[in-house]
């Protein structure tokens, strides 16, 4: 199991085989570091040099960007949902360039996930409130933003809107994937992505996904039960 925290005071007590990954500026030892989704030119040394720094070793890649950063360092690399990938094609070319391992696209059906055939092993992320887009304006109020804040649309819901330490922000789904009480296809890995949760709130989802039983909220299953094509 992949847990991935968006702050180091989320992690609960886990087994020693379980992955912990965390955003390079939460990162702790023996951690994952999670390179930035939006690199601009003016912080890729600054990046470099914090990874140094830190002795990270293994890296979640979720841009082309970002590989090249953990191949010119010598890291090794991982590959995270953002990579896009579709197809075997697609997850062989990732190998080629690096990465040890690939999470499989939220686009991806676990359908086609079944007769997926690559190279290089893949998994999958089956909780969390996803990011639905990223923006570089950013909409909410850096005069009152404490790093994460509500955006209300015409219907009523609230998502979240999470800074990335003033380079840009990610606008969280208002709902959480979830679909552990599914039949989830034969994978290398599963990752729980927790980003708003609490500890606690995240323990026990952790729980219940062992468990296999249903959530206890409102949630959805993605894509994971469409066809795209």
């Amino acid at each position: 199991m992949r847990y991935r925290f968006e702050k180091a005071s989320q992690i609960f007590d886990y087994n020693k085989e379980d992955i912990i990954i965390l955003p390079l500026k939460e990162w702790i030892p023996g951690a994952w570091a999670e390179i930035p989704a939006m690199i601009y030119a003016e912080d890729e040394e600054l990046i470099k040099k914090e990874l140094l720094e830190k002795n990270v070793t293994d890296v979640v890649c979720e841009n082309i960007g970002a590989i090249q950063i953990a191949k010119e360092l010598g890291l090794t690399a991982h590959g995270g949902m953002f990579l896009n990938v579709l197809n075997s094609e697609a997850a062989n070319m990732y190998k080629s360039l690096g990465l040890k391992d690939v999470t499989l696209s939220m686009e991806l059906s676990f359908n086609e996930m079944k007769h997926f055939k690559a190279d290089i092993k893949c998994g999958a992320v089956i909780y969390g409130y996803l990011p639905l887009m990223k923006f570089r304006a950013c909409p909410g109020d850096c005069k009152t933003c404490k790093g994460q804040s509500e955006l209300i649309d015409r219907m009523g819901e609230s998502f979240t809107l999470i800074c990335r330490n003033k380079k840009y922000s990610e606008l969280l789904n208002c709902v959480p994937l979830y679909v552990a009480d599914k039949q989830i296809p034969k994978l290398d890995f599963v990752t729980l992505y927790f980003t708003k949760e609490t500890k606690e709130e995240a323990a026990e989802i952790r729980n219940l996904v062992q468990s296999g039983n249903e959530y206890f909220g409102r949630r959805t299953n993605g894509l994971y039960f469409r066809e795209l094509l």
